[in-house]
């Protein structure tokens, strides 16, 4: 779904980027892992086409990223940044709603608001709807932007096509509960038609949820494929300079990441 054949970044002499080569799947949940500075959200803003003058190439459903119009790219892939500042005092309904925008390219089968509704329930934000954005908590905010993402891309799933979600640290803002309920919700999604890639540094939502991993250390790709074969004890120490140890959960074959 996600082909990046080696891309390269530099901004103001600085190397972003070096050379990178990953794949992202569909119908997987990607987690993109690696400390701060390690170009985790460089490389999420590249493949969304918000960064230009870029070496490389970058391809979503087998068509490079410079090919896409505009409004069809917007049906087949959505974007949740960190920070989401909305300055015009619009409802939570009102967000969420401009997500069916992109969708008038469809002649059948679009998303409607009742779709909208049931989007927004399932993020449990439909008791927001005539909240005004900014009057919300962080963790609120982000919630009614994921469901925008959703909407976004909706009509094309609805159409049998493929879309990807690219989330930017999508939990952060989150408390306990809302982060297990999105990344459950999530794994629900990537059976219909989605590619997930989203940044996380919890460690073990990664080891909980993920199906594949890229770890990312000074603008490179340095270890990339199913989750239980890139986070290692070994690669987790190398990659964050910290002493840890995985331990097995007894029920239900899980592992989790301590540190020493």
């Amino acid at each position: 779904m996600i082909y990046v054949d080696q891309l390269s970044y530099e901004i103001n002499g600085s190397q972003l980027l070096h050379d990178v080569s990953v794949n992202f799947q569909l119908g997987q949940l990607n987690v993109i892992l690696g400390p701060n500075g390690a170009g985790k959200s460089t490389l999420i803003k590249v493949i969304s086409g918000e960064l230009e003058r870029v070496r490389g190439e970058v391809s979503i459903a087998d068509v490079r990223l410079d090919e896409w119009s505009p409004q069809r790219l917007a049906c087949r892939r959505a974007v949740v940044a960190q920070f989401n500042q909305i300055a015009f005092p619009f409802t939570v309904l009102e967000i969420v709603m401009m997500g069916l925008i992109p969708s008038s390219v469809y002649n059948k089968n679009l998303a409607t608001e009742n779709d909208v509704h049931v989007i927004m329930e399932e993020l449990e934000i439909l008791h927001l709807g005539d909240r005004i954005y900014s009057t919300l908590s962080g963790g609120e905010q982000q919630r009614v932007s994921i469901a925008r993402a959703l909407v976004q891309v909706l009509s094309a799933t609805k159409n049998n096509e493929s879309c990807c979600l690219l989330l930017d640290e999508p939990t952060a803002s989150l408390d306990l509960r809302h982060q297990h309920e999105l990344l459950r919700l999530l794994k629900q999604k990537i059976k219909n038609n989605y590619c997930i890639l989203m940044i996380l540094h919890d460690i073990n939502l990664a080891l909980q949820y993920a199906d594949h991993i890229a770890m990312m250390k000074e603008g490179k790709v340095v270890k990339t494929g199913a989750v239980n074969n890139v986070i290692t004890g070994e690669t987790l120490n190398s990659i964050f300079s910290v002493r840890g140890v995985l331990k097995n959960v007894e029920d239900g074959g899980k592992r989790f990441f301590i540190l020493n």
